[in-house]
């Protein structure tokens, strides 16, 4: 696979609040921490007792609760959660070893964290389960007022609100710090990559097709075009500054146009954004200014170190393949038990015998035994 690399970290989720009804309950200031977040959510529910001062989504994208919020939450917690769980391991700086996450203090501290949000009547329980057509309507109807969100799905929540005749303001918060610090996790500055098929080598424009590419998702120009189109058609340049054609919009930049940069005209779309990486003067060109304060906010956070490689051998891989699957089920059953109040948090003892009982250990061994391998 040829990677995409962006010139800077690009953090894109978080949470989208309505910052209007944040501003009339007299919150003035972003919450710096998770525990700021909570007393805030708190401030609403006295401000607004018939609505969710938060409601979720992305439960049921590959059926991991709270899949979105955990995994922007969990670096802050020293621990690996949501849609960031991946193979369950966390790598400890300290020792130098592999542990597995669902079972580190990180871990039970951040699931009880949310646990509380929803004992407390802060969080919508329905956050766990609840499809996203739910979760949005409710955060456009008023119904809640916060949801996690990213870079793009701020400009539908926007839409939603218009489309129904509500001025609100909203904002993307800067991920609050945790009991671990202010982290952000890593390898934040890699995009999609693309590969090439194996028959492509025997094909005699090969040579063209690597050229292509390599203008295509590699230099400048290429870039511009994949992101830009084409100029005197889609945009007009001056100097340094870009401006997109007074009819055509892509992610709400230009709201009035009636034409799509990426539907009508096959830019800025999946085929070529996905693939490749930018620099950070191209990204911000077609940034909208909370987007891009987000983005500047999001830098000031640590970048957590990546874990070091440790590959597995064939027979190792079927193994371990067989253990995460039942560790993985386990951990997601759990975690939103836990969050919902239907297992005590005085049961977190009896859940890591649990993990253990599923071959916890025997699989954290074997990647450390790789680990000391792959490190002679």
């Amino acid at each position: 696979m040829l990677p995409g690399l962006f010139e800077s970290p690009q953090p894109q989720y978080s949470i989208v609040t309505r910052q209007d009804q944040w501003d009339a309950a007299g919150i003035t200031e972003a919450p710096a921490t998770w525990d700021d977040f909570k007393a805030d959510l708190a401030t609403l529910k006295a401000a607004q007792p018939d609505a969710w001062p938060m409601s979720d989504r992305w439960s049921t994208n590959n059926n991991v609760p709270l899949g979105a919020t955990l995994q922007i939450a969990s670096p802050n917690f020293d621990t690996v959660a949501g849609w960031g769980f991946g193979n369950g391991l966390w790598y400890d700086e300290e020792s130098g070893t592999f542990e597995y996450a669902a079972a580190t203090e990180g871990y039970r501290q951040l699931v009880e964290y949310f646990a509380s949000l929803v004992a407390d009547g802060l969080l919508d329980p329905e956050s766990v389960t609840q499809d996203d057509e739910t979760a949005i309507q409710k955060f456009t109807s008023g119904q809640s007022l916060a949801i996690s969100g990213n870079t793009q799905e701020i400009t539908t929540y926007r839409t939603s609100l218009a489309d129904a005749g509500t001025e609100a303001t909203l904002h993307l918060l800067r991920v609050p710090s945790g009991p671990a610090g202010d982290k952000v996790s890593s390898g934040s500055r890699r995009s999609s990559g693309f590969m090439l098929s194996a028959d492509a080598a025997k094909q005699p424009h090969f040579l063209a097709l690597l050229q292509f590419a390599d203008w295509l998702y590699y230099s400048d120009e290429g870039l511009e075009f994949a992101k830009w189109g084409v100029e005197g058609t889609t945009y007009t340049k001056d100097g340094d500054v870009r401006t997109i054609d007074p009819d055509i919009d892509w992610n709400g930049i230009n709201p009035t146009g009636t034409k799509k940069l990426n539907a009508d005209f096959g830019f800025s779309n999946g085929v070529f954004l996905l693939a490749n990486g930018s620099s950070d003067e191209l990204l911000a060109s077609m940034s909208s200014d909370e987007v891009q304060q987000f983005v500047d906010e999001m830098s000031t956070k640590e970048e957590l170190p990546l874990a070091p490689p440790a590959p597995l051998e064939e027979m190792e891989q079927e193994q371990v393949t067989l253990w995460q699957t039942a560790l993985t089920d386990a951990v997601t059953q759990a975690t939103a038990a836990f969050i919902l109040g239907q297992r005590p948090m005085s049961e977190w003892d009896t859940f890591v015998s649990e993990l253990k009982a599923l071959n916890m250990d025997q699989y954290v061994a074997t990647y450390n035994t790789a680990l000391e391998r792959a490190q002679g």
